[in-house]
């Protein structure tokens, strides 16, 4: 159950919905999320505007965006009530307010109704009131006889309603919008399982993909809100999410789950939530300059008082509220100061690109690139730039033979491709500070992607630092300094990309700025932290889990990982076996199957270990495994046989060879 929800139990409200000919559509269920906060309860309605063709329904959703889209009524002939919250998606429009009273909450709702039934009839649009429904939240059991009408229509009441693809119940339990996920992904579940069997079928990764595409992408839609639902929903789609790995894997009914996890490289659901809630996050501060409408789900609010007393209890903003995100801020998108039809397009010049590392030598490559760049640019100052990252850091250098060299460390989080486009735009600096004597400068990156990026700078959202490049460029143009980018071979000796290269490396090592106190990141740099953050949640929880103990011989952290064969027999029965979950008589025993956990021929327990290392009755098999082992140059040991991807084929030859069912 909605936690956030719960807490308000006092609290009572309603809303209204529209969309068009379908009840639902596709859209960011987040940004829905934020305008339908779960601590107001609202009266909702899936009502539609009514049009003839594609093209009017295109236009009067654009004209009723125009009428919800300001909270205040100013766009409006009539006053629109300040406290009744709107949203609109495509056609798919709702209304709600949040009281101490339903009573007061369905007075305000019909207000905004009358108001919308007003301007809808000024300008001949018409809602469909067949389909606009009216739901009051609220864990009361008894709410007593309330109307709501649109025109004169009365508007019916519903028990739920469905907005965007997600079911609202009318205590915000979420349990009817979970009940349809588990349906479609039960059905979908079949069609892996049609691509599977015992002894034939897909591999893991074209299954993996399958599982992504069409189970764990309808999971994630609206997961960071529904997913605070109690656990015996979420327990539904637990069971189909291990179901599906299991699938995948080739593995019994009885593998520990942690192991299929960490087999399958997916986390689990619940930290899967916490990395989705995260990233949401992150986008709503990287957009906050935008007056992103779902900005208010960072706000502090009074329910989070009760985390206090119960440690369950959580909402989206106690959930993503970390102290790693305090350790930097998010670069906001913002428009560019510059129009955009002003802002140059650089000179990039890619035609070293030509030359191919595969098809040329060592020496071949450094000369073509030098006299290229000697021949075509006569009369061009040289500037070289470069970014490195590595376990220390991550910094960037300006290299200007016979003048100066600049060095900069930028946060231990950045990128080598921010760091790359730091150097650029300190080069540029530079270039507006002293340069200004030289009319042409040539710039020589070996950042193919910094470069690309430059050239379509124009045409994207900007971040901070392409609003800077950006306007620099546009201020050496004032000043008739042509810049021209060329990109370079790296590690090819240039004398200047090699300099630049050393200057970047030891910026990023040195302790200056270590810890700045005012790290910038981009949206896709926090990304990847985030992603990490989550990835050490879940080992952790990994190396916690009690079971798994067989499986953690292989493969102790997450970090260590072995590649899946592509063949499915070999891939089921080598997972199989570090699990320990297999058909060898120990582990049938263990489950009621076999009657004895005695090996059949030397009445020792049959355990992975005594089926590969020790069975006398398969020592000649075991033979050409040793052979192989003293080929490959590794000990004939369990782990080594297990986990070396060398050697693992041989392993698969060998259990086939005995004949035994695994």
């Amino acid at each position: 159950m909605d936690m956030e929800t719960s807490s308000s139990a006092k609290r009572k409200s309603s809303t209204t919905f529209n969309s068009s000919e379908e009840e639902c559509g596709d859209g960011e269920w987040c940004e829905v999320r934020s305008k339908i906060p779960a601590k107001k309860f609202a009266l909702m309605d899936n009502a539609v505007g009514k049009e003839q063709e594609s093209n009017s329904q295109k236009a009067t959703s654009q004209q009723l965006d125009v009428l919800l889209s300001g909270s205040d009524g100013t766009r409006m002939g009539h006053q629109h009530p300040t406290k009744v919250g709107n949203g609109l998606f495509a056609d798919d429009c709702a209304v709600w307010d949040s009281e101490l009273s339903i009573t007061n909450a369905v007075a305000e709702v019909q207000k905004s109704l009358d108001v919308i039934h007003n301007w809808c009839s000024e300008w001949g649009f018409k809602i469909s009131t067949d389909k606009s429904i009216a739901v009051i939240f609220t864990r009361k059991i008894r709410v007593g006889h309330h109307t709501l009408d649109f025109g004169g229509v009365p508007l019916r009441f519903e028990e739920k309603a469905k907005y965007l693809g997600v079911t609202f119940d009318r205590r915000l339990t979420y349990k009817y919008h979970i009940e349809n996920i588990a349906s479609k992904c039960t059905k979908r579940l079949n069609m892996i399982r049609l691509l599977t069997g015992t002894s034939w079928g897909a591999s893991r990764s074209s299954l993996l993909q399958l599982y992504r595409a069409m189970i764990r992408s309808t999971i994630d839609y609206a997961m960071p809100a529904y997913f605070f639902a109690a656990k015996k929903h979420l327990d539904r789609l637990n069971i189909i999410h291990n179901q599906a790995l299991r699938l995948c894997c080739g593995a019994m009914r009885s593998t520990p789950i942690c192991a299929l996890e960490a087999e399958c490289n997916e986390m689990p659901l619940n930290t899967r939530h916490l990395h989705l809630c995260l990233n949401y996050r992150c986008f709503l501060l990287a957009h906050s300059a935008n007056n992103n409408p779902a900005k208010e789900l960072l706000d502090d609010t009074w329910h989070e008082i009760y985390s206090l007393t119960n440690p369950k209890f959580r909402t989206f903003n106690l959930l993503s509220k970390i102290d790693l995100l305090k350790h930097f801020t998010i670069d906001t998108y913002r428009h560019t100061t510059v129009q955009p039809w002003k802002i140059p397009v650089p000179c990039v010049d890619f035609h070293l690109l030509h030359f191919k590392r595969s098809n040329t030598s060592f020496e071949q490559l450094r000369s073509d690139s030098i006299s290229y760049i000697t021949e075509k640019y006569i009369g061009y100052d040289h500037i070289y730039t470069d970014g490195s990252k590595n376990d220390f850091g991550t910094g960037c250098a300006v290299y200007i033979p016979n003048h100066v060299s600049i060095t900069k460390r930028c946060s231990f989080y950045s990128s080598s491709f921010t760091a790359e486009l730091t150097a650029i735009s300190e080069a540029l600096k530079w270039i507006l500070q002293n340069g200004s004597y030289v009319k042409r400068y040539l710039l020589l990156s070996d950042s193919c992607s910094a470069l690309q990026h430059l050239q379509k700078a124009r045409f994207r959202r900007m971040s901070k630092l392409s609003n800077e490049i950006s306007t620099n460029l546009l201020e050496l143009e004032f000043q008739k300094i042509h810049i021209t980018f060329v990109w370079i071979p790296a590690h090819v000796d240039i004398k200047g990309n090699e300099a630049a290269d050393q200057l970047a490396k030891s910026a990023a090592t040195s302790s200056e700025g270590r810890n700045p106190t005012n790290t910038v990141l981009t949206r896709h740099e926090a990304k990847q932290v985030i992603q990490k953050y989550c990835k050490q949640i879940w080992n952790q929880h990994y190396l916690e889990e009690d079971k798994g103990s067989h499986f953690k011989l292989f493969r102790e952290s997450l970090h260590h990982s072995t590649p899946p064969l592509e063949n499915r027999i070999s891939d089921r029965i080598l997972f199989r076996l570090r699990s320990g979950h297999c058909g060898l008589n120990a582990h049938l025993f263990r489950i009621g199957i076999a009657p004895s956990p005695h090996c059949s021929s030397c009445n020792e327990p049959e355990t992975v270990e005594h089926f590969i290392m020790k069975c006398p009755s398969h020592e000649f098999h075991r033979t050409f495994l040793r052979r192989a082992c003293v080929c490959i140059n590794i000990p004939f040991r369990l782990v080594n046989l297990l986990t070396n991807p060398s050697i693992l084929k041989y392993v698969v030859e060998y259990v086939l060879s005995c004949n035994r069912y695994i």
